[in-house]
Order: C-alpha cells, then structure tokens, then sequence
C-alpha cells in the first residue's frame, strides 16, 4: 500500500469579525476537502478535534474516489486545538492516521495533516543489549503473583536472571533454598491440605512430603542439609517438627495447646 501526503484547507465561517482576542464562548464551523488517489481504499474517515479546555468532538466525513470532505461544527475558539483524521478501508482497518495542531483564532488558517500508513504488518525493530552483569552463585527464592498465582521464583542476589519456578494455580508460600543450593523446599495446599514440597533447580522436578494429619508449614533446613523443621498447622495450635530427609525419621520436638511456628535451624 502506498502513503499519500494531503492537507486540510480549514475554512472558517462566521457572522460576524473576528478579532484575535474573541471569546472562548464563540463558535465556527470547520470546513474539510481533502484530495485522495483513486486507487487508495478509504471507505471511512473519522476526525476528531480535541484539547483541554473543551469537549472532544468527533465527526465523520464524506468519502468519495477522489475527495474527503465535510464539516465540524461548534469547535469552540481557542489555541492547540488538536485536528486527527483516522481513515478505514473497506475492511475497516485503519490504515492512515494524521493529526495537526492548531490556533483557531486566526483568520482563515490553513491546516496541514499528513496522513502516513498505519500497516498494521509493519515491521518492529527492538535496539538493546545484553547486561555486563552475570550470574551469581548466590540466589534469593522468593514468592510472587506476577501470573496472577501465588508461585515460586528464584534470580541471582543482584537481581539479575529472575525465573519463575512452579506453574499453578495453587498457592505456594514460604521457599527456602537448600544449602547446597540444589533444592527449593517450599508449602502449598493442592486442595486436599498443606504439604511440603522439594523442586530440583537441576531437573524441575518436584518431590512431596504430606505428613498425613500434620499439615506442615514453613520449612527450614538443617545448614547440612539432611533435614529440615517445620509446624504443624492444626486448627487452634501449631507443634514443631523435624524430619531426617536421608532416614524419614520424624521427630515432635515441641507439642502443647498454645501456637509455635515458623522454625529455624541456627546457622552453625
């Protein structure tokens, strides 16, 4: 599709002189011819003139071969007024799209609008580079409803490299990175109670821990990595719990009618 270039003669009619003082209260009519090639598909062209102090006015013009033309009326005196022609084709795609700002307070202006292609097929050309900053051994896990989810992330302690790590629709809470930095132990309720789970960074793949009955919350690990804490969330009271990753021995550390959770493992 070619571009074509055309201008707006916008007359200006009015009963009486006009001055370049005149009252914001005055009105005029805007007059529009604008030549179109034949061989160009415009079926429908909008305009549109706007600006802050009035109310946006929208009128369609006529269209035939060779000519669009029409008139806006009511277009209050001022300065910046803000002139677009959208122009459609018969498949009502808009395909040219021009826009002109003008003082109406002058006599008889002539408003230029270029109109130039909307090809919706256009190509895009993105400019960028990648960051000196590289990936860092360290890493921070951490919970984000970004998708819309509550699910598991992890990137580098700079910032950098943020990767979402589980895809459901089921919340998933409080991420603990292992160690060693291999596993993601983390909670989540599948619908049928809280549960632990264990994602391999490696692999993607994720392991689960149910604790029928204990309903276990907010892992911590053992700085050596073989085992980890967590509470019991029971209605009315929470009981701490360690479990032995490399022998499933599970051991209640600490039970009684009152609530303890969130567990931690000292560093050393």
């Amino acid at each position: 599709m070619k571009k074509f270039m055309g201008f707006i003669s916008a007359i200006l009619l009015f009963s009486s002189c006009m001055f370049q003082n005149a009252s914001n209260d005055e009105l005029k009519s805007i007059n529009i011819q604008l030549m179109k090639p034949a061989n160009i598909d415009v079926a429908r062209v909008e305009c549109v003139v706007s600006a802050v102090d009035m109310e946006t006015i929208i009128a369609d013009l006529a269209v035939s071969q060779t000519l669009i033309s029409g008139v806006i009326t009511n277009v209050p005196y001022g300065d910046d007024r803000k002139f677009e022609l959208f122009c459609y084709d018969s498949d009502s795609i808009l395909t040219y799209y021009g826009s002109s700002i003008a003082n109406i307070y002058a006599q008889n202006p002539v408003i230029e609008i270029v109109l130039n292609s909307s090809d919706p097929l256009a190509d895009v050309t993105i400019i960028g580079h990648f960051a000196d900053n590289q990936a860092t051994e360290e890493k921070v896990v951490f919970v984000s409803d970004w998708d819309g989810f509550k699910n598991i992330y992890i990137m580098d302690t700079n910032g950098m490299n943020v990767r979402q790590l589980t895809f459901t629709e089921n919340y998933k809470y409080h991420p603990r990175l292992s160690p060693d930095r291999s596993t993601v132990a983390f909670d989540g309720n599948e619908g049928d109670g809280m549960k632990l789970f264990f994602l391999d960074l490696a692999t993607n793949q994720i392991d689960t821990l149910a604790f029928d009955g204990l309903e276990p919350v907010s892992p911590s690990w053992h700085p050596d990595g073989k085992s980890i804490l967590f509470h019991a969330h029971y209605p009315y009271k929470k009981d701490i719990y360690k479990y032995n990753l490399m022998t499933d021995e599970l051991t209640c550390l600490l039970a009684n009618d009152t609530r303890n959770w969130a567990p931690v493992f000292s560093p050393h």
